[in-house]
């Protein structure tokens, strides 16, 4: 609710005028970030979204010093918002036209619904999409060509927590694993061709992460190739 925070202030203008954000389904009632493992229907939190409204547009360059917020002025605010905040959600519903019929209720993809069996889609989890806004806005500032490439490859990921890829570090078998972000973003920077990532340290790491749970993982990681 506050007036002076341009995320907040934001979030609020994508949750009231947004068609996606004002249907009923599409905001669980939890005030947490994460969602509440029985809301089996809602799409993210307001947490969430005002996190990633955050992250989409440099929330820590607008306020370099926490302790000082200052008002932007309207026009400020709106063009954050058209050419930020709304290019980033209509990246997300285009690449994941499964997210409409979710939230009216039509569809019955288990794959992609969230759920306690395989998990669902990795869109439908806070957690994922928070990791989404942070590639986007990474390869974003990296210049038109390489966000062009991010978004061709990025297409090719598959997101469904039961894929062998993110046994044990992201999806456990029966629930999300909370723990390693910064190494789920790492695979993901990687998967996507972000060179500064050493693959040898992130295999070291999962290996880790496997040897907890007595796993060998027989999936290679391999960086999308367009």
């Amino acid at each position: 609710m506050e007036e002076d925070d341009a995320a907040a202030i934001l979030t609020r203008k994508l949750l009231l005028t947004h068609p996606f954000f004002k249907k009923d389904n599409s905001i669980s009632k939890t005030k947490g970030f994460a969602m509440p493992t029985n809301d089996l229907k809602s799409f993210s939190t307001i947490e969430c979204l005002y996190e990633i409204t955050k992250v989409i547009i440099n929330y820590k360059q607008l306020y370099p010093k926490a302790t000082l917020i200052k008002r932007f002025d309207d026009q400020t605010r709106e063009n954050l918002y058209n050419k930020n905040v709304l290019p980033f959600w209509e990246f997300v519903f285009n690449t994941f036209p499964e997210l409409a019929p979710f939230i009216d209720g039509k569809l019955k993809d288990k794959k992609f619904i969230r759920n306690s069996e395989n998990g669902g889609s990795y869109i439908l989890r806070p957690e994922g999409q928070l990791i989404i806004a942070e590639l986007y806005k990474h390869f974003e500032n990296k210049g038109l060509k390489q966000f062009g490439i991010f978004k061709k490859k990025f297409s090719k990921i598959d997101f469904s927590l039961s894929a062998p890829l993110w046994r044990y570090l992201i999806w456990t078998g029966e629930k999300m694993n909370s723990r390693n972000k910064p190494l789920k973003k790492n695979l993901f920077l990687y998967l996507l061709g972000e060179e500064n990532i050493n693959i040898n340290t992130l295999k070291e790491a999962l290996d880790k992460i496997y040897k907890e749970h007595n796993f060998k993982q027989k999936t290679q990681i391999k960086a999308i190739v367009l």
